[in-house]
């Protein structure tokens, strides 16, 4: 029995074999056209109102990933990463206010082209979103008062 079992199953490979001609099957190959995704670790220093980092890079239209890391311990250091248009960090910084805890202290502004959510104290949160068109912007934390201190370059190539 063993024995017929063994020459079925070869003659089935070499019916196979026969068969296909020896043609391999061809296969599609597709390059992703997806843009490379930028990623970039932002952190609070400390209790200091202070990012790590003063300027960021990235292409156009690429996807930026940005982690922002809090590693602020008093209740009063909270932060956020807004995305202005250059040179309006003072006037979005001073709006942010009177858009209160609600809104995330971030002021509905033509200025703001993009605002993650709010980080507490040792709270991290990742957030993307897609470079917009090439020149130099700013980032900016918008808890009330932090925005003199905690903003920086963000460069568009």
């Amino acid at each position: 029995m063993k024995r017929s079992l063994i020459l079925t199953l070869l003659g089935v490979a070499l019916l196979a074999t026969a068969c296909g001609g020896g043609e391999t099957p061809a296969t599609e190959t597709t390059e992703s056209t997806a843009p490379a995704v930028t990623k970039i670790e932002l952190r609070s220093v400390g209790d200091q109102m202070k990012f790590n980092l003063s300027e960021i890079r990235v292409k156009a239209g690429q996807p930026v990933e940005i982690t922002l890391v809090n590693e602020g311990v008093s209740e009063l250091m909270k932060h956020n990463f807004v995305l202005v248009t250059n040179g309006s960090v003072q006037a979005v910084g001073t709006a942010a206010a009177t858009a209160g805890e609600a809104m995330n202290y971030v002021p509905e502004m033509p200025e703001v082209i993009y605002a993650s959510a709010m980080t507490g104290p040792g709270e991290t949160i990742t957030f993307t979103f897609d470079a917009p068109a090439p020149g130099t912007y700013q980032f900016v934390c918008t808890f009330p008062g932090h925005w003199a201190l905690m903003n920086g370059t963000f460069i568009v190539e």
